[in-house]
């Protein structure tokens, strides 16, 4: 497979390609594309080096090798074939969205490619276009221009973001998530609950274009939401949302004054928040998530991101924030919290759990989007204004997302941060990491291509994997007879029994039949006596 090599400006102003192919300065900024050398060389003739380069992997080549595969190619086939057409939405090809989409390749679109597919032997015309892009939220305004800080970061309400610059802080904080509630909704009265005013403002609904859709990162921003819970509820440094900063800025706006800190001397103190946790309760907050028992593969040890001597979460990656904000949490704040602020918390852990579904009922996402809206203000108005990055604000969005662009799961990053541990595994020479990384993924993809035509022959030199051939039950270890007792095939035969719904009131008929027998017995006795005599009754 082919790597094409484009010469591009020092200062990324153009790439030297199509009518700029044959420049040998900038047509912008006049900077040299080729590397000045000690000696005269493009005197004696010697062509020098580009100062940059783009290496350029093209997508119709790749596609040709999907096809060429029957399997690829019938798993490519799926959304219109395979796909269960109920009226949820498992796959973006359910949607329909009014705005248009560019496409990737002006040649894809209008005249198509000719490939051939394996699993239907035949020929057929290729066409493709870019359906959206996703990249961390930096990456978003680098891709598509917008500036993400400041006081309209934003990208989806734009000039209309409501922000607050908080003085002690110093930084924007974007709350206003009243504006999005129903005109009639009791929240957009309370004045001492939120910024001491009554919100009559409405939201604006979002600019819609004729551009290409840049997807918002779900899993940064589950990630910055998570970290900054976490760090609040655990107080630690650095990453807690509250502090002599946090409760300056609200005392200045004037609400919550009980929460306004007491000077003491030199010394400031903090009273109590409705989320502050003691010592106890850290305690037995990092104990619940250093003792949970995961299946391997589901996620890193718990136990190892949980310091139980300073009481406080550490080196937490991407993917232990998700299970953390989807699953520990709502199980770890139980009983430590008051009830008002643990189940705002554990309303948006399900939030997060319910927009991450491989199957979503359209029905539900006005719903869902109505729960959010109320969640964001019950943060409001229980947490400082610290907390209110655009991490947090860019949640309402998230269902809007899901509306225009399908399922979260079809576009979370979690396999591409993967697979760049793999790509920087390629690196041997420092100097050259980028031609480096394209260099292997070139040879591996070849590689993989060669051997799905190998398939059935047995290869030489490449590992298999320990979970192949599970599903079909072969174990790491070969087959192994077990022939259980009698007593274990009961006591077996007994524990799926009690399981059974159907089988329920037969449990409980037998054991009023045997106190009616042994009325003078306990019921340690009795309940010893069921289990032995329940099979074989129940059989009768």
């Amino acid at each position: 497979m082919t790597v094409k090599k484009i010469h591009a400006c020092p200062n990324d102003c153009v790439l030297f390609r199509n009518e700029y192919e044959h420049l040998e300065t900038c047509p912008k900024c006049g900077a040299s594309k080729y590397k000045c050398l000690k000696n005269n060389s493009s005197a004696n003739g010697i062509k020098r080096p580009p100062v940059k380069v783009l290496r350029y992997l093209p997508i119709v080549e790749r596609f040709k090798c999907l096809f060429a595969n029957a399997h690829d190619a019938k798993l490519m086939r799926w959304h219109m074939e395979g796909r269960n057409v109920d009226g949820m939405l498992r796959h973006p090809v359910t949607l329909h969205s009014g705005e248009l989409l560019i496409e990737s390749s002006q040649n894809l679109v209008d005249q198509g490619e000719r490939i051939y597919d394996a699993y239907s032997q035949a020929y057929f015309t290729l066409r493709a276009m870019i359906f959206c892009t996703i990249s961390d939220f930096p990456g978003y305004g680098n891709l598509s221009g917008y500036t993400i800080k400041g006081a309209k970061a934003c990208p989806i309400c734009e000039d209309a973001t409501i922000d607050l610059h908080l003085n002690n802080c110093k930084k924007n904080v974007y709350m206003g998530h009243r504006t999005f509630l129903p005109p009639t909704h009791h929240y957009r009265r309370r004045k001492k609950s939120f910024d001491g005013t009554i919100e009559t403002r409405v939201a604006r609904l979002p600019l819609t274009g004729e551009k290409v859709r840049h997807c918002l990162d779900f899993m940064h921003i589950e990630k910055n939401v998570c970290e900054s819970i976490v760090g609040t509820l655990l107080n630690i440094p650095g990453k807690t949302k509250d502090g002599i900063k946090a409760r300056l800025d609200i005392q200045e706006m004037g609400v919550r004054v009980e929460l306004a800190p007491q000077q003491s001397g030199k010394r400031a103190y903090l009273p109590p928040a409705c989320y502050t946790l003691s010592r106890k309760e850290k305690i037995s907050f990092c104990q619940c998530l250093s003792s949970v028992k995961v299946p391997s593969g589901y996620s890193s040890n718990p136990k190892n991101i949980v310091s139980m001597k300073d009481l406080k979460s550490v080196g937490m990656k991407l993917h232990d924030c998700h299970v953390i904000m989807q699953h520990l949490l709502p199980v770890a704040i139980r009983g430590i919290l008051p009830k008002h602020v643990r189940l705002v918390i554990m309303k948006l852990c399900f939030f997060f759990n319910s927009i991450c579904s491989k199957v979503i009922d359209p029905m539900t996402l006005d719903i869902l989007q109505a729960d959010i809206i109320v969640t964001l203000c019950e943060f409001e108005i229980y947490f400082t204004q610290s907390l209110f990055d655009i991490m947090v604000h860019l949640v309402v969005h998230l269902v809007r997302e899901i509306k225009i662009c399908g399922p979260l799961y079809v576009r979370k990053m979690y396999p591409f941060e993967r697979f760049l541990c793999i790509l920087k595994a390629y690196v041997r020479n420092r100097s050259l990491p980028e031609a480096i990384i394209v260099k292997g993924y070139s040879v591996e993809e070849t590689i993989e291509f060669c051997m799905e035509y190998l398939a059935s022959a047995n290869p030489v030199g490449n590992p298999r994997s320990r979970h192949e051939g599970r599903l079909d039950g072969q174990g790491t270890l070969g087959y192994k007879m077990i022939t259980p007792s009698i007593e274990i095939l009961d006591k077996a035969h007994l524990f799926v029994l009690q399981h059974m719904t159907e089988v329920n009131p037969y449990l409980q008929e037998h054991i009023v039949i045997i106190r009616q027998m042994h009325p003078s017995k306990s019921g340690k006795w009795v309940t010893s006596e069921h289990n032995r005599s329940f099979v074989k009754w129940f059989k009768n």
